[in-house]
């Protein structure tokens, strides 16, 4: 029960940016189809930006899960440490780099994609105004 809700919050803010990207993607969709059957300019400039409002939230939904991921691979592989200090004898002896691969999948996100997402989404909105 402890481990479900230590990871509660993380989980809940997971659940959120996928519900708000699949909203504001249905938004955007629909805005732009209304662009289109009425022929409306603002219909569509507000469509676009709605779309582009989606890459934030996939950017969003991204990290949190990628947060998600290596949280709990920290707490099982500090389990596993524990299990093998309690048993005084381990199988194979692994460092803590080899174990934690969802933590260098975060960082390599946060250094690389978040930064591409920014200039992705300025460059669309330049675009778009």
């Amino acid at each position: 029960m402890e481990e479900a809700e230590r990871s509660l919050p993380l989980r809940r803010a997971e659940t959120a940016a996928g519900f708000v990207l699949i909203v504001q993607t249905a938004a955007g969709l629909v805005a732009l189809l209304l662009s289109y059957v009425s022929g409306s300019a603002a219909a569509q400039a507000v469509a676009w930006q709605l779309l582009v409002g989606a890459v934030v939230w996939l950017s969003c939904l991204m990290h949190q899960r990628l947060r998600r991921l290596a949280d709990e691979e920290a707490h099982e592989a500090e389990a596993l440490k524990a299990e093998q200090q309690a048993e005084g004898t381990s199988l194979f002896e692994a460092d803590d780099g080899v174990l934690l691969t969802a933590q260098k999948r975060l960082q390599q996100f946060e250094k690389y994609f978040l930064p591409g997402f920014s200039v992705l989404i300025m460059a669309a909105l330049g675009l778009l105004s």
